[in-house]
C-alpha cells in the first residue's frame, strides 16, 4: 500500500514500547514518514531487557510469555524476523509447584494437541491437582466462558464470575486464581471479567492449542525491540532514543507538532502517543487534561510486578516456566533456557497490589529467598536481584473499563496508542500491538482525508 504524495511532515509516535514500535512499523510498511521519540535509553518499554554489569548478560525487565493465540504479537515477531527464537509448545501445558510447609511436589496439566472435546478430557483428568470433581467443576465453568453462556453481566468481577459460574475454591486455587492474576495482574476481587473472558475465548476458540505458552530464546530487546527499530529503519523511518517530549503544539484544535528540549517544536503531520496513563497526563498538562475524555486518565490504575533473579550455586532442571501455588509468588522461570552461560539462573514472579511485589524491597527479596529455599532446597543461592516495576500494568480493574480511551481523540490529528486503550483485551502485549496496529491504520485513513 501506497501513501499518496504531499503528506510531508512525519508522523511522530512518542514511546518505544510494543505499541508505538507496532503503529511505526506499520506506517512505514505503507510508505510514511515516522519519526519514533524514545525518553529512555532502552526500546521495549515494560517488555524490554538490560545489562546486569555484574554478569555481563542482559535480562529482561522481568519474564515474559507470549500466547500462540495472538495474532497481531506473532505477526510483529513474525515481521521483525523474531520467530525462530520464541518456543512453542504444541498444546497448553503448564507444570505446578505446590509449596508445603517444609518442602514442594510438582504436577503438570497438560492437554494433547489434538484428539477432539475426549482426548482434551483424558487431559484435564490426568491432572493430578485438583479432585476429580473440582476439574468436572472447572471444565464445566471453562465451556460456559467459551460459549458465551456466561454473558448475563458485562460489567462484573473475575469473584463475580466465579460464584456465578459456581466454581469451587479446588477450582479458582488450582486454575482460575493463577490464570486471571498473570492476566489481570490484580486481585479477583477488582480484576475485569470480560477482559479475562476475552483472553478465554481467543486462546481456546481452537481448542487448547491456542493457549499454548511460547517462551523466549532471547533477551526481550534483542528479540524483537531492537530488530523492530532496525526494521523501521531500513525502511527510512526514524528511531531517537533520549529524546524526550515536553508537551505539544496545539492550535485551533488541530496538533502540528510536539515540544523538545529548549522549546524546540517537531513538525508533524499527525501525532500518535503510545506512553502509559500518567505520562500522557504530563504531556497534555493544563487545561487539556481536566477536559474529557483525557480527565478520564487519572481514573486508571496500575499495577506492579516483582522479579526476583537467583544465581544457583548448581543447574536445576526442568520446564521454562511453572505455576506456584500456596506460596506469595505465583511463577517460577528458567528465563535463560536455551541461552548459553545461563544454566544456573532461575527468577521467581509475583503481581498485583495485594501481593509481595508492592512490598519494600528487603521484604521481597527475604520472601523469594525463603520460597525458593522451599521449591529448590539443597542448591545454595550465590546472588539474587529484585526487580520491580511498580506500573507495570494499567486499566485491568472492572471499574476502570468505562474510563479507557479510543484511538481518536477531539484533537485533530492526535491518537491514542498503548494496551490501556479500549482494546478489548488487558494490558498484554498482544492488546499493545493491537493498538499501535488500529492508531497506524487511523493515522492512513487520516492521511487520505486531509490530502
Amino acid at each position: 500500500m501506497s501513501v499518496p504524495g504531499g503528506f510531508e511532515r512525519p508522523v511522530i509516535i512518542i514511546g518505544a514500547g510494543a505499541a508505538g514500535l507496532a503503529a511505526a512499523l506499520r506506517l512505514v510498511e505503507s510508505g510514511v514518514k515516522v519519526v519514533v521519540l524514545e525518553a529512555g535509553k532502552l526500546l521495549g518499554g515494560r517488555a524490554r531487557s538490560f545489562m546486569h554489569s555484574p554478569t555481563s548478560m542482559e535480562l529482561d525487565w522481568g519474564p515474559h510469555l507470549f500466547m500462540a493465540a495472538n495474532p497481531a504479537l506473532r505477526s510483529l515477531l513474525e515481521r521483525v524476523g523474531a520467530t525462530d527464537d520464541v518456543f512453542f509448545s504444541p498444546s497448553l501445558e503448564v507444570s505446578y509447584r505446590i509449596g508445603e510447609a517444609e518442602s514442594a511436589r510438582k504436577t503438570q496439566l497438560s492437554f494433547p494437541e489434538g484428539g477432539g472435546v475426549f482426548a482434551q478430557l483424558r487431559g484435564l483428568l490426568k491432572w493430578r491437582g485438583p479432585r476429580f470433581s473440582e476439574k468436572v467443576n472447572l471444565l464445566k465453568g471453562l465451556s460456559k466462558i467459551i460459549s458465551k453462556s456466561s454473558d448475563e453481566n458485562q460489567n462484573e468481577s473475575m469473584s463475580e464470575l466465579l460464584v456465578r459460574l459456581g466454581q469451587k475454591d479446588g477450582a479458582v486455587r488450582w486454575f482460575w486464581e493463577p490464570f486471571a492474576r498473570a492476566v489481570l495482574n490484580l486481585p479477583l476481587e477488582q480484576g475485569s471479567a470480560e477482559l479475562f473472558k476475552a483472553v478465554i475465548r481467543e486462546a481456546f476458540a481452537d481448542g487448547p492449542k491456542g493457549a499454548a505458552l511460547g517462551v523466549p530464546m532471547k533477551a526481550l530487546s534483542a528479540l524483537w525491540a531492537n530488530r523492530a527499530a532496525q526494521r523501521i529503519q531500513s525502511l527510512g523511518g526514524e528511531v531517537r532514543v533520549q529524546q524526550p517530549v515536553l508537551g505539544f503544539d496545539i492550535n485551533n484544535g488541530k496538533i502540528s507538532g510536539v515540544i523538545l528540549r529548549e522549546r524546540e517544536i517537531l513538525h508533524a503531520g499527525a501525532v500518535i502517543s503510545a506512553v502509559p496513563p500518567d505520562a500522557l497526563g504530563k504531556l497534555l498538562g493544563g487545561r487539556l487534561v481536566e477536559q474529557a475524555p483525557f480527565s478520564h486518565l487519572g481514573k486508571l490504575c496500575s499495577g506492579p510486578i516483582a522479579s526476583a533473579y537467583f544465581w544457583l550455586e548448581q543447574p536445576d532442571e526442568g520446564p521454562p516456566f511453572e505455576a506456584i501455588v500456596n506460596e506469595e509468588w505465583d511463577w517460577l522461570f528458567r528465563p535463560e533456557a536455551g541461552r548459553e552461560g545461563a544454566e544456573n539462573l532461575m527468577c521467581l514472579l509475583a503481581g498485583a497490589e495485594d501481593s509481595i511485589a508492592s512490598e519494600e524491597r528487603s521484604t521481597i527479596e527475604l520472601s523469594a529467598r525463603e520460597c525458593l529455599n522451599r521449591m529448590i532446597p539443597n542448591n545454595r543461592i550465590r546472588n539474587i536481584l529484585v526487580v520491580r516495576e511498580r506500573a507495570a500494568t494499567w486499566a485491568n480493574g472492572v471499574a476502570e473499563q468505562r474510563y479507557r480511551m479510543d484511538t481518536e481523540t477531539p484533537i485533530e490529528g492526535f491518537l491514542l496508542a498503548g494496551d490501556w486503550t479500549r482494546t478489548g483485551l488487558p494490558a498484554t502485549l498482544e492488546g499493545a500491538v493491537r493498538s499501535g496496529d488500529k492508531a497506524a491504520q487511523t493515522v492512513l485513513k487520516y492521511i487520505r482525508t486531509v490530502l
